[in-house]
């Protein structure tokens, strides 16, 4: 007679025998995301609009050209560079509506805008295929495709350029393609632009914008993001002081670079921030980017930049650094004080908030009872993620007594108390020295 056997529920089987249940062993600790993603809406030369596109550092140093129409040593590659200066991945987004594509006898361009324009072919008779023809795709002085074929019919659409199959081919030392034109930006290429990006997660949200009603749509956004949905991240704009929140960075400074937008230093500002790690902050950073400052203050305007919430440079020797790591935040509150200032906090409450939830999401939601060994399961599971806060220097030690999970108002609710105390760098020394 057969034994019972199988795997089991409840321990009620009728029948002797074996039965096992397998159960994949946990991770010591879950995994904490990763930081360096910076959200941006960009006016380019090349590419789609109105869709966007994820782009990390190593796709931007060997891809760009393909991705966004230029090198990425290119001067209108220069604000992604200050991005990817920091930023490990740059969710990129096309503004601008109405913008017209290039194209001459023989050729079509991919995608709108004036970056068509650069683009020329040249067609040359075969020396070596008697009728047929060697037509080649430039741009830039740059070749980068090259065809024989017999008729323009034979041609295959290449990264730059769909062909006319009706064309005549005939002997040319190049025909540049003429007619393309950018498109409009208007504040409702911003509004769809933050539509869109409600599907993705970032770190940071920037924009070189200097309309007041622009830049009020952002941090808008940013704050509703945080309060209604949960999505925690913060924004980077251009001396954008009425804000007085903390999800809001407004840097002061401008640049003095020859066609370059006053806020071209948001970008190397945005970069830095999203990749800028849980236990670190940007206070005393030095710039390393491209633009040329204006950074000259006296201690006087410091000190006030830095009680009015400003994010300013200032000049240090022959270095440009960063005075303090901080948001426009300055009318605390019982609720959020003096803490909630500093970047370097809000960096930690947010990582915090998207590592609980992601968590629960991924391992309790719909799938554990809220039983008092499923809330204690839980509780082991945010001890373990500030165990590695604590290991990071994000947070200081605590008393794993004070986090607490506990049955919520009905029977599938669950609430958590936390007691933590975030770490932040050193700032300020006072000294006493004592002379004998």
């Amino acid at each position: 007679m057969a034994l019972g056997g199988g795997t089991f529920t409840t321990m009620n089987k009728p029948l002797p025998g074996t039965y096992i249940n397998f159960v994949s062993v946990g991770k010591a600790a879950p995994t904490i995301a990763e930081r360096g993603i910076a959200a941006v809406p960009l006016e380019l030369n090349w590419g789609r609009e109105g869709e966007i596109i994820k782009v990390d550092a190593v796709d931007f140093l060997k891809n760009s050209v393909e991705l966004l129409g230029y090198d990425y040593t290119d001067a209108n590659m220069k604000n992604l560079r200050e991005i990817f200066s920091g930023a490990k991945t740059a969710i990129i987004y096309r503004l601008g509506t109405g913008a017209k594509t290039a194209e001459n006898t023989y050729a079509t361009a991919n995608y709108p805008g004036t970056r068509g324009n650069d683009i020329v072919i040249s067609i040359e008779s075969s020396v070596d295929e008697s009728g047929k023809y060697i037509v080649k795709t430039k741009v830039g002085g740059v070749e980068y495709d090259s065809q024989t074929v017999a008729a323009a019919s034979d041609l295959k659409a290449n990264m730059w350029v769909t062909f006319k199959s009706s064309a005549s081919l005939a002997a040319t030392t190049g025909t540049a393609l003429s007619g393309g034109e950018n498109g409009t930006v208007s504040g409702n290429d911003y509004q769809t632009f933050l539509n869109k990006l409600e599907a993705y997660s970032f770190n940071i949200l920037t924009s070189d914008t200097t309309e007041k009603a622009t830049k009020s749509l952002i941090a808008a956004y940013t704050k509703r993001m945080r309060e209604e949905a949960g999505v925690k991240f913060q924004c980077v704009l251009y001396k954008y002081e009425e804000a007085d929140d903390y999800s809001v960075i407004s840097v002061e400074n401008s640049v003095s670079d020859s066609g370059a937008k006053e806020s071209s230093l948001v970008y190397w500002t945005a970069g830095k921030e999203a990749g800028c790690a849980l236990n670190s902050s940007l206070a005393n950073t030095k710039y390393d980017g491209e633009y040329m400052i204006n950074a000259d203050y006296t201690s006087r305007q410091l000190a006030s930049a830095l009680t009015e919430g400003k994010f300013i440079f200032h000049r240090q020797g022959d270095e440009i650094r960063v005075l303090d790591d901080i948001n426009t935040y300055t009318t605390t509150t019982e609720e959020a004080g003096e803490d909630f200032k500093n970047n370097q906090t809000i960096r930690v409450i947010d990582q915090h908030a998207g590592d609980v939830a992601r968590i629960f999401a991924d391992k309790y939601y719909g799938k554990i009872n809220n039983t008092k060994v499923g809330r204690n399961a839980f509780r082991n599971d945010v001890i373990k993620i500030l165990d590695e806060y604590v290991k990071l220097g994000a947070v200081e030690e605590y008393d794993s007594e004070d986090i607490k999970v506990d049955i919520g108002a009905n029977k599938r609710e669950v609430t958590l108390m936390e007691y933590i105390k975030i770490a932040e760098t050193m700032s300020k020394l006072y000294a006493t020295v004592h002379i004998g």
